[in-house]
């Protein structure tokens, strides 16, 4: 096991409180993220260098792929009668899911205005590739290849099993 999987496995069994991140981060954070398709180590590197805690780097690798996935489903038009989640899921010690408002978690708002404003004005790339790690966004087009109707449609909530739920707590 890595010393970043160690150090993550760590943070489930201990109450942990968040660490605070700033918006140049979230935004820095979805640059990385952005910049290629696929997350490699590489790429969890760069963002450990920017914070402190392997916690927080999951964070912010799970959180603002969804941000992103929010924020183009609300541009579509095929989704103007769908619901989207204002909650997220984690899992406690024991395996059991808890649900809790988005504004738990701060990196979301952040996120969310990262990815509003990359939508708007680019690069395209970006917002791409960081839509295309979305569990909603695969959502959405596992439904929409399937020809299945959306209208009025609610998304499930994100589910991040790697973030204990301690940590909100």
């Amino acid at each position: 096991m890595s010393r970043y999987a160690q150090r993550l496995t760590a943070a489930f069994n201990a109450k942990v409180r968040l660490e605070r991140v700033d918006q140049a981060v979230v935004g820095a954070v979805a640059e990385i993220l952005g910049a290629q398709e696929h997350a490699d180590e590489q790429v969890t590197q760069r963002v450990a260098d920017l914070v402190a805690r392997p916690i927080t780097v999951q964070r912010l690798i799970d959180i603002i792929p969804e941000a992103f996935g929010l924020v183009l489903i609300s541009r579509m038009p095929e989704t103007r009668n769908t619901l989207v989640p204002n909650t997220f899921l984690v899992m406690d010690n024991i395996g059991d899911w808890s649900e809790l408002p988005m504004s738990c978690e701060p990196i979301f708002d952040m996120a969310l205005a990262k990815a509003k404003y990359t939508f708007d004005n680019g690069p395209r790339t970006t917002v791409e590739n960081n839509c295309n790690r979305s569990v909603l966004i695969s959502a959405l087009s596992a439904a929409l290849n399937a020809n299945a109707s959306i209208d009025g449609a609610a998304f499930a909530p994100p589910a991040f099993a790697d973030l204990p739920a301690s940590l909100y707590r």
